[in-house]
């Protein structure tokens, strides 16, 4: 499972600091959560389901609510 949650990025030029990890390698402001499930694909949905719920009240947010348009699935 990977998860990232970022709201934006830091302006070192005006702000100051060290950008220790690069703008390639940063992620876009936004939630993506990748996940692979070793269960039959009749229950995909449903573990996924239970995926996002579950992070959502363990972050304090609305991961569950990720729109389907963006969600993408693949066996």
């Amino acid at each position: 499972m990977k998860l990232s949650s970022t709201q934006g990025h830091w302006n070192y030029e005006s702000c100051g600091g060290f950008d220790l990890v690069p703008s390639s390698n940063a992620n876009p402001p936004r939630v993506e959560l990748w996940d692979v499930f070793d269960v039959p694909q009749h229950q995909i949905d449903a573990s996924w389901k239970n995926l996002t719920y579950t992070l959502s009240d363990l972050f304090c947010a609305s991961i569950n609510f990720l729109e389907s348009t963006a969600t993408y699935s693949f066996p």
